[in-house]
C-alpha cells in the first residue's frame, strides 16, 4: 500500500473518533507568527497574554534547571529577550502539547510517551548542531512532535492499540510494522493528518510522515527528517522508548538516515558519525535529567 493510500486510511480512521483534541487558536496564531521572519516581539507578547495557562507554564519552564537562568525571570518579555525568538518556539511547543499526554489513560503511560517525545527532541537538536543543520530549533520541534500519531492511537483507539502493543512485544516487531498490518496505516500517517489539521509547518508534518522512511522524504526536508530518524533510533536503543513494548528497527532505517547526512552535510563521514554517537552516549544521563526536569516543571 502506497503512502497516499495509507494517508487516506488514516483520515478514515480519525473520522471514527468523535472528539479529537485541537490546538487552541491562540497557540496556532503564535506558532504562525514565530515562523514569520519579520515578526515583532510585541505581537508575540500580546498573543501569549491571551492564554494564561500557557504563560504560566512558559515562565515555570524558563526558570527550571534546564535553562539555568542566572536570575528569576518574571515577565514574558524577559523570557523572550533571554531566550530569543527562535528558542522561544521550542518552549511554546513544549508547553502547548503536554495536555495531549493524558494522565491515567491509554496502553502506554503519560510519562513514558512524554519521555520518548522529549528525548528525541533534545537528541535531534544536539545532532542538528553537530552536523551543521541551519535551524536546530526546528529539529527540536520536529522531534517533539514526530510520534504524535502514536499518542493519538494510544489514547483514542486504545483497544486496537493494545493489540498492536501486545503483538509487537510478543513477536519482536516494531509498532510501525504491526500498525500497517492491523490498521492499513501507521502512526506516521495518522500524525501527518493531525499535523495538517493543526496547520503546523510542513517540516513538522514531513518529519511525522517520513521518520521511519527518511530516504523517501521530500528533498526540502530530507536532511531534517534524517536527523529525526537517527535521534529516534538512538533513543530507542538507549531505552528512551516505549517501555519495552517494541524493538528498535535499527538497521536500514538508521543507516539510511546517517547515509543521507553523510551525503548532504560537509564533514560527516564514518569517523564523524562515530564521534557524534560517542558524544551523545556521554551526554545520555544529562539528556535523561533534562527530560525529567522539563516534565516536572510544566
Amino acid at each position: 500500500m502506497n503512502v497516499d493510500n495509507r494517508i487516506a486510511r488514516a483520515e478514515a480512521l480519525l473520522a471514527t473518533i468523535p472528539e479529537l483534541p485541537t490546538v487552541p487558536t491562540v497557540i496556532v496564531s503564535i506558532v504562525q507568527k514565530l515562523h514569520d521572519p519579520e515578526v515583532d516581539i510585541q505581537e508575540i507578547l500580546d498573543l501569549l497574554l491571551m492564554d494564561q495557562v500557557l504563560t504560566i507554564r512558559l515562565l515555570r519552564l524558563v526558570n527550571s534547571p534546564y535553562y539555568s537562568t542566572m536570575k528569576n525571570i518574571v515577565s514574558l518579555k524577559e523570557a523572550i529577550v533571554y531566550l530569543g525568538l527562535d528558542h522561544i518556539k521550542e518552549v511554546i511547543y513544549t508547553c502547548s502539547i503536554i495536555d495531549l499526554f493524558r494522565e491515567g489513560k491509554g496502553v502506554i503511560d503519560r510519562a513514558t510517551l512524554w519521555s520518548h517525545a522529549l528525548g528525541v527532541a533534545l537528541v535531534s537538536k544536539r545532532i542538528a548542531k553537530k552536523v551543521g543543520y541551519a535551524e536546530p530549533d526546528n529539529a527540536y520541534i520536529a522531534g517533539l512532535l514526530h510520534d504524535i500519531g502514536e499518542v493519538f492511537l494510544n489514547y483514542y483507539l486504545e483497544p486496537m492499540f493494545a493489540q498492536i502493543a501486545q503483538r509487537a512485544k510478543a513477536e519482536g516487531h516494531s509498532f510501525h510494522g504491526v500498525e500497517s498490518l492491523l490498521l492499513g496505516t501507521t502512526h506516521s500517517e495518522v500524525g501527518h493528518v493531525i499535523g495538517k489539521r493543526w496547520n503546523v509547518p510542513k517540516f513538522v508534518t514531513d518529519a511525522m510522515l517520513y521518520h521511519h522512511d527518511p530516504t523517501h522524504a521530500p528533498q526540502d526536508d530530507a536532511d531534517l527528517v534524517s536527523i529525526i530518524a537517527v535521534a529516534d533510533q538512538f533513543c530507542r536503543w538507549r531505552s528512551i522508548d516505549y517501555g519495552g513494548y517494541e524493538v528498535s528497527e535499527g538497521g536500514e532505517t538508521e543507516y539510511g538516515a546517517w547515509l543521507r547526512m553523510a551525503e548532504h552535510f560537509p564533514g560527516i563521514d564514518a569517523d564523524a558519525i562515530e564521534t557524534i554517537l560517542r558524544d551523545l552516549d556521554n551526554a545520555i544521563e544529562d539528556i535523561r535529567l533534562q527530560v525529567e526536569s522539563i516534565f516536572l516543571f510544566i
